[in-house]
């Protein structure tokens, strides 16, 4: 039986009332097909919205091919077992200490922003344990340094294996949002807590994702400076930088810490 053959009983109806699926046109003439057919319509444009949120975004779809491809290709080229394939390194910084610095400012300078944001909450977003819950919110708050998009695993493991543990001190200068992506602008010390000299960030806006909506992307934070001067976004700036601590640490492809 086909595939086709074993789903018309299920609806009730056979070829013989007039409306065949192994056609590439099928043209209904059973009038309860045709109220079927109309109920579906009205009920994807109801939800259309919703709908398209679940749909995945052609540039993310290649990105997403590219850097899978990129990961295999490497691997198969230095022999690389995939559990220690290097993705990213960054500084990494504690999620409470980031999610504190929204609370603290709740009532202030990020008052819209975490209005909007906890109004379209997926989740129950109350704060556990110092930090918001809802998924929404990034659970590894880090700042990206170099990426394996831009540099082979050997570039990677050269110019950074020797700063991997390491202490280094950032300053959080602002807050940049829209109804897409959140972030905080950040300098960091040339230099590392016991004097090593800090490998730069390759993004021209460094900066530490806090959170992105359904459908976003934490990497369309890097758009945000353009679209603050296109009136597209926002920014606050600090009085005075906020500052803290952070552990130079490589990612693997799981988004999980590895020491290599």
């Amino acid at each position: 039986m086909t595939y086709v053959q074993s789903l018309l009983p299920q609806f009730n109806y056979s070829t013989q009332r007039g409306y065949d699926l192994r056609k590439k046109k099928p043209k209904a003439t059973d009038s309860a097909i045709s109220r079927m057919e109309t109920r579906l319509r009205e009920s994807v444009e109801k939800h259309r919205k919703f709908l398209s949120q679940l749909a995945v975004d052609p540039a993310d779809s290649a990105r997403s091919f590219f850097e899978q491809l990129a990961h295999r290709v490497c691997t198969l080229d230095l022999g690389t077992k995939e559990e220690q394939f290097l993705k990213l390194a960054s500084v990494d910084l504690e999620k409470k200490r980031i999610h504190q610095i929204l609370i603290e400012n709740s009532n202030s300078c990020m008052m819209d922003f975490l209005e909007m944001a906890l109004k379209s909450s997926v989740d129950d977003y109350a704060i556990q344990d110092g930090s918001y819950a809802d998924s929404q919110f990034v659970t590894r708050p880090h700042i990206t340094l170099i990426h394996h998009n831009d540099f082979d695993q050997t570039q990677m493991m050269e110019k950074f294996a020797h700063l991997q543990g390491c202490v280094v001190n950032v300053s959080i200068k602002a807050f940049l949002w829209n109804d897409k992506v959140a972030a905080f602008a950040v300098d960091v010390e040339e230099t590392t807590v016991d004097g090593q000299p800090m490998l730069r960030s390759q993004n021209t806006f460094v900066h530490v994702t806090v959170w992105f909506a359904v459908g976003a992307k934490a990497f369309m934070s890097n758009e945000l400076p353009d679209l603050v001067t296109q009136n597209k976004a926002h920014r606050v700036d600090f009085a005075a930088p906020i500052t803290l601590q952070g552990k130079l640490t490589f990612w693997g492809m799981t988004n999980t810490p590895i020491v290599v």
